[in-house]
């Protein structure tokens, strides 16, 4: 755009007539003879941004000469119409003038009073600290925000592998149960199958065990030996007394290894509080060396201060005698 044209936003920027940040490019374009420092103003759709964005242009259009104010500002903010144009037709006739007169941004900035320059610019750095600050807040609290949805999403997907863990179990537990009713099922055909001469051979064999167990018990009682009662109490007492001193001996092995284990114990937390006393009595020296250099230190620097303080009073006591033998000189 050149300097000396007006351009008003149409179409489809008509919408976005009412940002700052849309008529501060506008005013950047032909603004030039501020030279403000090419300072640029943010994009932003809240309402305080569009409000800092309006007060960083208020400086630039008030040293031209052009009335604009907050209800200016929230004119222009809320498209009211004629505002923006209003006030760029206002600005293009300022810089009319201002061109006309050959007067330069820096002549124009020598021209203001000391104290209203002054005051402006600790507003526009103040400014800026309140605008870096809420800045830091605003990023904090979406750092936050991002933060908190990430726990979100690791819990809900937590949540769905343990889901998914308790879905597969069911799956295995119906699976077992449906293999083991089959194999019920086999077993039972396979039972119906057995034919009645197939028990009956099975009932035969059953005799002819329980026959030859009978025998074999008749002839293990004839051939055992006749033990006294005396001689089976003696056996029991016997074993009994070997079980309890079995268990004695077990008792006494736990025991000792038991002692021997806490005076392992023991001797091993001996060498740890040993290493302890050590290293805390190490770092108890050196910081006292460092103590010391550090005390060393200081006399050397508060005996070089008394030398110093030393001879500057003797210096200024040659001075004071130099200059009372000059003047009872000049006097005589």
């Amino acid at each position: 755009m050149r300097p000396g044209a007006v351009a008003l936003v149409t179409g489809r920027g008509a919408r976005r007539r009412g940002e700052p940040s849309v008529v501060g490019r506008h005013v950047q374009d032909f603004v030039r003879v501020a030279e403000r420092g090419g300072e640029t103003l943010p994009e932003r759709g809240a309402a305080n941004a569009k409000l800092n964005n309006f007060c960083l242009l208020e400086p630039t259009l008030q040293l031209l000469g052009v009335q604009f104010n907050e209800n200016v500002a929230h004119d222009i903010m809320i498209g009211k119409r004629g505002a923006a144009t209003k006030i760029l037709y206002e600005l293009y006739v300022a810089l009319e003038k201002k061109r006309k007169t050959k007067l330069t941004g820096v002549a124009m900035e020598a021209m203001r009073p000391a104290a209203p320059a002054r005051l402006k610019s600790i507003g526009s750095v103040s400014f800026q600290e309140v605008s870096d600050h809420s800045e830091m807040k605003s990023k904090a609290i979406e750092d936050k925000i991002a933060h908190i949805h990430i726990l979100e999403q690791q819990k809900s997907l937590k949540s769905q592998e343990e889901q998914r863990a308790q879905d597969s179990e069911k799956d295995t537990y119906k699976e077992i149960n449906k293999f083991e009713k089959s194999m019920v099922g086999n077993a039972f055909e396979v039972h119906s199958q057995v034919t009645d001469s197939e028990i009956q051979e099975s009932l035969q064999t059953q005799n002819l065990q329980e026959t030859t167990l009978e025998t074999t018990a008749q002839a293990a009682t004839e051939l055992l030996p006749t033990c006294s009662d005396d001689d089976y109490v003696r056996k029991i007492q016997k074993h009994l007394e070997e079980d309890m001193f079995a268990r004695e001996q077990r008792e006494k092995r736990r025991r000792k290894m038991l002692m021997e284990q806490l005076i392992a114990h023991e001797a091993e937390e001996e060498i740890y509080q040993e290493e302890q006393l050590v290293y805390r009595l190490m770092r108890q020296s050196q910081q006292e060396r460092r103590i010391a250099v550090q005390l060393m230190h200081v006399r050397h620097e508060k005996e070089v201060l008394k030398q110093n303080r030393i001879f500057r009073e003797k210096q200024y006591e040659e001075r004071r005698l130099k200059e009372f033998q000059e003047a009872l000189d000049r006097e005589a």
